[in-house]
């Protein structure tokens, strides 16, 4: 019973890891906009493109990384 609740309390602080890292790079990503969008317009896009798939690509590994838990 007790290593049935060691798991429980394990795997939420896993998922509340998960979520804090996400909303790290998220966080990360705004504040790459946000510096950019004193920038001039072509730079500022090209920064949108890569925060875009930036974002992207945490999203995928996020639902990479849910999968393979379960």
């Amino acid at each position: 019973m007790a290593t049935l609740e060691y798991h429980r309390q394990w795997r939420d602080r896993r998922r509340a890891e998960r979520q804090a890292h996400k909303q790290i790079a998220l966080a990360a990503i705004d504040a790459m906009l946000e510096r950019a969008a004193a920038a001039e317009p072509d730079v500022f896009r090209g920064v949108l493109e890569q925060a875009h798939i930036a974002r992207e690509a945490l999203e995928a590994a996020l639902a990479a990384r849910a999968t393979a838990a379960q």
